[in-house]
């Protein structure tokens, strides 16, 4: 399954699943947990449900413990218990005529879904945290180092304007292999969003104002006009400015 993504997938995966919060699945599961005990006040398990759930916490605990790269699998598994335990099914008919059970289907299925998702995210984890996956834990860990200190060689930075990207600045690393392309929140020097991108991928062009433009291509072409680079383009670009002047004549 590894041999279907190309290098540069392969760390953008890792950026991905790493990069994000992970942490904040399992307050999403303990918000859902604690919502549906707050509506189930009067419901008692059944004694199999309950020994159901000692075991599943038996299991959440060792996973924890000895198998932290499948902890999401764990989180995965209890929304599934919540839906298996707050379903009507259990007591009432498919599809009882009382209007007030309407909003119980909706909340099974709204976490159905919130469950599969967070399945194929925990499955993505479980990959990016195996033994085969090192060589690309370490080269994104020394690269995002560089990225997010200031003053390191050959990283570019810009301010665009804009409603949606005014807010943010942006960092480009010419990691020698990969261009490692990172946003900041405006007045902040903590990371946001993170991904690579091959050689060709940037393209920077020399405006007649002096300015740039920069062309990010990839799944979700991106260009910003008329932007400042700040310092001035390292010499490690020099050959992608100029390929790129090259093209566009």
């Amino acid at each position: 399954m590894n041999d279907e993504l190309s290098p540069v997938e392969r760390l953008n995966l890792l950026a991905k699943v790493r990069g994000g919060l992970v942490w904040r699945y399992w307050l999403y599961l303990a918000i859902i947990a604690d919502w549906h005990l707050g509506v189930e006040k009067t419901s008692r398990p059944i004694a199999t449900f309950g020994i159901f759930l000692i075991g599943a916490a038996v299991v959440t605990v060792a996973i924890l413990v000895f198998a932290w790269r499948y902890h999401l699998y764990a989180a995965t598994m209890w929304l599934f218990i919540i839906v298996a335990y707050r379903a009507p099914l259990r007591n009432h008919a498919i599809f009882p005529p009382k209007p007030q059970w309407t909003g119980t289907y909706l909340f099974v299925l709204a976490i159905i879904c919130y469950a599969y998702f967070m399945l194929k995210v925990a499955i993505d984890y479980a990959r990016v945290n195996g033994r085969d996956w090192k060589k690309e834990r370490d080269q994104m860990t020394r690269w995002v180092r560089k990225l997010t200190t200031g003053g390191a060689p050959n990283i570019v930075q810009f301010e665009p304007g804009g409603f949606i990207d005014g807010g943010y600045t942006w960092r480009i690393l010419n990691s020698g292999s990969y261009w490692v392309i990172g946003t900041f929140h405006r007045y902040s020097t903590r990371l946001g969003t993170y991904y690579f991108r091959e050689p060709g991928d940037v393209i920077f062009t020399k405006l007649p104002s002096g300015r740039w433009k920069i062309d990010i291509l990839g799944k979700k072409n991106k260009t910003f006009n008329e932007v400042e680079l700040s310092p001035d383009l390292p010499q490690a670009f020099e050959p992608f400015v100029q390929r790129a002047v090259a093209e566009s004549r």
